[in-house]
């Protein structure tokens, strides 16, 4: 006799799992959770970005690079969606620590190049 879970036979568990997995699957986000969800995924770009900005604008002496601190901010940002996303492809889940690792080397390398780093 095949063994019995919850009153139902493994048959009959799997045949009730796998019917029921698509209704679990596909679930209903209201707006402001995805806005959400989206905004928490770029915010360690957007924060890593806004403080190479304000530092290289507090730390530099003389205004070497020829971008505007927006400017540079927001490429920095954009590299640094690029890195996240490639992440979440690469590794299938979001929060990576290797990600991170991967963003601060890009955003920090653009920010060097952006300063004007290749001009001195």
């Amino acid at each position: 006799m095949a063994p019995r879970v919850g009153g139902l036979d493994m048959a009959e568990t799997i045949g009730v799992l796998a019917y029921d997995a698509p209704s679990v699957l596909i679930s209903s986000v209201s707006l402001f959770q995805l806005l959400d969800s989206l905004s928490n995924f770029v915010a360690p770009a957007f924060f890593t970005a806004l403080v190479l900005g304000v530092t290289t604008r507090l730390l530099t002496k003389r205004r070497t690079g020829a971008r505007r601190f927006w400017t540079q901010t927001g490429i920095n940002f954009v590299a640094g969606v690029v890195v996240l996303v490639a992440g979440l492809v690469i590794y299938g889940r979001d929060g990576v620590m290797w990600t991170y690792a991967v963003l601060v080397l890009v955003c920090g390398t653009g920010q060097w190049l952006l300063a004007g780093a290749t001009r001195r």
